[in-house]
């Protein structure tokens, strides 16, 4: 029983041989062409296929900058946390050191001042004691 929509059509019969009778299939000129093209596209991928050996050499790579990425994050979660421990103490310290009663400054009268001595000016040059107006 045929299909509704295949009915009316014509059947067009295997030309060339071809088909299951041990013919070969018709050439329309172009298959050796075509086999060439994808004979070279084949190429083309196995060059530019990923190996195992290339994604074990990648994974490396990335383990690698992770490690070295965590291993800065570290560090700078130890500085950040340094500062602020030293800075919680220096804000303790100076909260402690407020109640303290300040010691007044002491000025001693019995000591003599200091006197700095400072050599008079040069006189300035004459044109007598130079020798210039022969």
């Amino acid at each position: 029983m045929m299909h509704e929509r295949f009915r009316g059509r014509q059947v067009r019969p295997v030309v060339g041989g071809g088909g299951f009778n041990g013919g070969e299939p018709p050439d329309e000129g172009g298959t050796e062409g075509r086999l060439r093209a994808l004979e070279r596209n084949v190429a083309v991928i196995k060059a530019n296929i990923v190996t195992k050996a290339d994604v074990a050499e990648l994974r490396a790579d990335i383990n690698k900058a992770i490690l070295e990425c965590s291993r800065w994050n570290h560090t700078s979660v130890v500085a950040m946390f340094g500062a602020f421990v030293l800075g919680v103490i220096g804000l303790l310290v100076a909260i402690w050191n407020v109640d303290k009663p300040q010691a007044p400054a002491t000025v001693t009268h019995g000591s003599a001042p200091v006197v700095i001595q400072v050599p008079a000016a040069p006189a300035p040059l004459s044109a007598v004691s130079v020798g210039l107006d022969e």
